[in-house]
C-alpha cells in the first residue's frame, strides 16, 4: 500500500514439514495515485487552507510526496481538519464523511471530504478582571477582537497572564478564562473574560551559594538576573541557571527558592553547583579540499583566580595532500575576562604567530598580531564589539605577476586598526541550522595616525537565512559583500587585506581563489570589492544521509583596474560574475555536517574544468 497498491492482498500458509515451509501468496492488484482531493460543504474556509495540513494529496516534485492513499495517514488528516476548524472559530464543525473513488482507467483515486461547518464564532470583546498589577507592562495576548475564537489561543493567553504575574513575584496567582457567546447575525459573538486572583507577592531574600570550592561567590551571583529584594521570578531563576551553565565551569547547577520562608513575604534562593576541573587539554584533526589535513592542540585553564578568567595556548597546523608537507603553522595565546570590571562587557585578547605557505595562495605569509577586544550582548543573539588589531605581516614567495601588479606587497606591512562589529544570530542550531537568521557587519579602519604604513578602510557584511520547507527540508541562502580602499596616497589595498573568491566556502565548482582578476601568468590577484551569493536546499535521503542541491555566484573586482599590465577579468561587468550549481551528500555529526559536493560551472570558459569536488566539515554560511 505504501507503494500505491491500495488493494494488495497477502495470504499466508504454513505447509507441513519437516522442514516447514511458509508460503506468502501476493495479489498486488493495480497501482493507484491520488488524482485530486476536494471538499464539500466548506463555505467558511477555502480548499487551499484545508489542504495545507494534509499529508494525503496528489504527488509532487518533493520525493516523499508520492501521492498514495494510506488509511491511517488519511485518518490523521481528518483529525487535523477537525482541529483546524476549531482554531478558526467553528466550534460545532464535523467531518461527516470521506469518500474515495477509484478510476481503473487512469489508475487515479479521487478523495472527497464532506463537512458540516456550523456557525463561526468571532471574538467581539475581551475583558481583564483583577489584572491591574500588570497595567505598567501588560503582556500581548493572542486572542484579538474581530478574529475567530481559537480555544488554544484562549488557553495560551491564560498561561501568559499567569506567567506575567509570576514575573512580578506572584507565583501562586490563579487565572481563569470564561467564554460567553451570543447570536450575532450569521455568526456567534464571543466575550472572552480573563479573571485573576494574584495572591501573595514573594520577593528574593538571601542568595545562598553552596559547593563553590574554587569559584568566587561574586562570579556566581553576578550571573543571576535577580538580587535581594527583587520579585521572585521563576523565569529569572531558570535564566540564571542557564547563564551559570554557559560559564563552562560547572557539571551541574541548581537555582531554586528554598522551602523555608524568610521574614515576611521573602524567600531565600539557593544556588548549588558542582565544579568541573578547570584545566583542559584538547586535540583534533580534520580534512577539507581547501586546506588539506588540519590538526590542533590546546591547553587551557578556565577559572583563573576563581574569577572565570580563561587563558589558553593553541597550536594549529595544516598539511597539503599534494606534497605531504606542512603548509601552515599557527600559535595562539589567548585570554578572556567574562565580566570586565563586573560590567556586562567581555574582554578578550589574542597573541598570534602564523606562517603559511599554502599552494592555493599566490604568496606565502609570516604574521604576528596582538588583538584585544571588548564585546557584549545587548540582547539574546545580538552582540556588539570593538576590536583593536596590531599586526606585522611579511608576504614572501609572491608570484611574479602578482608582485608586478603591486610591488609594495613585498614590503613589511604594519597595520594598526580599529574594528567595530555587530553580529545577530537567532539560528536554532549553530552547527546544523534549520531556521533563523545570521547577520554580521564588520569594519576595519587602519589610519596612519595609529601606525599603519598603508592606511585603508575595509567593510564586510553578511546576511544568511534558513527557511524550513518541511520535516528536515531546509532552504538556505546567503549574501556576502565586502569593500576596501586605500584612502591616503592611493595605490592598491595590501594583498593580505584583498578579497579572494572561489572554492568550497564561497563559490563551489571553482578551485580556491580562482575567481576574479588575474595577472599575466594567470595568478589570482585578489580585489577590493567582492560579492558572493549562495543558495541551497537540503533534504533527507536514507541511512542517515542527506542530500543537497545548490547554486552559487560571485565575483571579485578591482575598483581601479590598471591597463597595459596584462591584468585579466578585473572589469566591473556581469561577464566576470561567475556562476555554478551542483549537488552533494551530507552526514550530520555533533560538530556539523560532513559534506561531499560537486559543483558545475554554469559559465565554463575555454581551458577551465567542468567543475570541482569539495569535501568539508561544518556549515559554509
Amino acid at each position: 500500500q505504501e507503494a500505491g497498491y491500495y488493494f494488495a492482498r497477502v495470504d499466508l500458509r504454513i505447509e507441513s514439514g519437516p522442514p516447514k515451509a511458509v508460503r506468502f501468496t501476493i495479489n498486488e492488484g493495480e497501482s493507484y495515485r491520488i488524482g485530486d482531493v476536494t471538499f464539500d460543504g466548506n463555505r467558511g474556509l477555502p480548499a487551499r487552507t484545508l489542504l495545507a495540513p494534509m499529508a494525503t494529496r496528489p504527488p509532487s516534485w518533493i520525493p516523499w510526496r508520492r501521492g498514495v492513499l494510506l488509511d491511517d495517514v488519511f485518518d490523521d488528516d481528518l483529525k487535523r481538519l477537525w482541529f483546524l476548524y476549531r482554531r478558526h472559530g467553528f466550534e460545532d464543525a464535523q467531518i461527516v464523511d470521506a469518500q474515495t473513488r477509484f478510476d481503473r482507467d487512469t489508475h487515479k483515486v479521487y478523495v472527497t471530504v464532506l463537512i458540516e461547518e456550523g456557525r463561526q464564532t468571532i471574538v467581539r470583546e475581551i475583558e481583564r478582571n483583577g489584572t491591574d498589577l500588570l497595567a505598567q507592562h501588560p503582556p500581548d495576548l493572542q486572542v484579538a477582537v474581530n478574529h475567530p475564537l481559537d480555544p488554544e489561543q484562549v488557553d495560551a493567553d491564560r498561561r501568559t497572564l499567569t506567567d506575567a504575574f509570576a514575573r512580578l513575584g506572584y507565583d501562586q496567582a490563579a487565572v481563569t478564562a470564561d467564554v460567553k457567546t451570543r447570536p450575532d447575525g450569521d455568526t456567534d459573538a464571543a466575550t472572552v473574560a480573563f479573571a485573576a486572583v494574584p495572591g501573595e507577592q514573594h520577593r528574593v531574600g538571601m542568595i545562598i551559594v553552596q559547593d563553590d570550592l574554587d569559584t568566587r561567590w561574586r562570579v556566581i551571583t553576578r550571573e543571576l538576573p535577580l538580587k535581594p529584594g527583587d520579585p521572585l521570578d521563576p523565569d529569572a531563576l531558570l535564566q540564571g541557571q542557564s547563564a551559570l551553565y554557559r560559564l563552562g565551569l560547572f557539571r551541574s547547577v541548581t537555582v531554586r527558592p528554598l522551602d523555608t520562608k524568610g521574614e515576611g513575604a521573602t524567600r531565600d534562593v539557593g544556588v548549588s553547583v558542582s565544579e568541573k576541573p578547570p584545566g583542559t587539554f584538547q586535540w583534533g584533526a580534520g580534512y577539507n579540499t581547501r586546506d588539506g589535513f588540519r590538526g590542533f592542540t590546546e591547553v587551557a585553564y578556565d577559572n583563573l583566580q576563581g574569577l572565570a578568567r580563561r587563558v589558553s595556548l593553541r597550536g594549529e597546523f595544516a598539511i597539503e595532500p599534494q606534497n605531504a608537507t606542512p603548509s601552515e603553522y599557527l600559535g595562539n595565546l589567548g585570554f578572556r575576562e567574562p565580566r570586565l570590571d563586573d560590567t556586562l562587557w567581555t574582554f578578550r585578547s589574542n597573541l598570534l604567530a602564523q606562517r603559511t605557505t599554502r599552494l592555493i595562495d599566490p604568496y606565502s605569509l609570516k604574521r604576528y598580531a596582538f588583538i584585544p577586544a571588548i564585546e557584549r550582548f545587548l540582547r539574546p543573539g545580538l552582540q556588539v564589539g570593538l576590536e583593536y588589531s596590531a599586526v606585522q605581516s611579511v608576504a614572501f614567495d609572491i608570484n611574479a605577476d602578482v608582485l608586478a601588479f603591486n610591488p609594495r606587497d613585498a614590503d613589511t606591512l604594519w597595520t594598526s586598526s580599529l574594528g567595530p562589529y555587530i553580529v545577530y544570530d537567532d539560528r536554532d542550531d549553530a552547527f546544523v541550522p534549520h531556521r533563523g537568521v545570521f547577520e554580521s557587519m564588520r569594519v576595519k579602519f587602519a589610519p596612519e595616525q595609529l601606525g599603519s604604513n598603508i592606511p585603508f578602510i575595509k567593510v564586510l557584511g553578511q546576511h544568511s537565512q534558513y527557511v524550513p520547507l518541511g520535516d528536515d527540508v531546509t532552504f538556505a541562502y546567503a549574501l556576502r559583500a565586502g569593500w576596501a580602499r586605500v584612502y591616503q596616497g592611493g595605490g592598491q589595498v595590501p594583498i593580505t587585506e584583498r578579497f579572494f573568491l572561489g572554492g568550497r566556502t564561497t563559490v563551489r565548482g571553482f578551485s580556491e581563489n580562482s575567481i576574479g582578476p588575474t595577472g599575466s601568468l594567470n595568478s589570482p590577484l585578489g580585489g577590493d570589492w567582492v560579492v558572493n551569493v549562495n543558495s541551497q536546499v537540503t533534504f533527507p535521503l536514507i541511512f542517515g544521509l542527506g542530500g543537497e542541491v545548490f547554486a552559487d555566484g560571485g565575483t571579485v573586482y578591482l575598483q581601479d583596474c590598471p591597463s597595459g599590465q596584462g591584468i585579466n577579468n578585473c572589469a566591473v561587468n556581469f561577464e566576470n560574475f561567475r556562476r555554478s550549481a551542483g549537488l552533494g551528500l551530507r552526514y550530520i555529526t555533533p560538530v556539523g555536517p560532513i559534506t561531499l559536493e560537486y559543483g558545475f560551472k554554469l559559465d565554463q570558459r575555454s581551458g577551465e574544468s567542468l567543475g570541482e569536488v569539495h569535501f568539508s566539515i561544518g556549515t559554509i554560511f
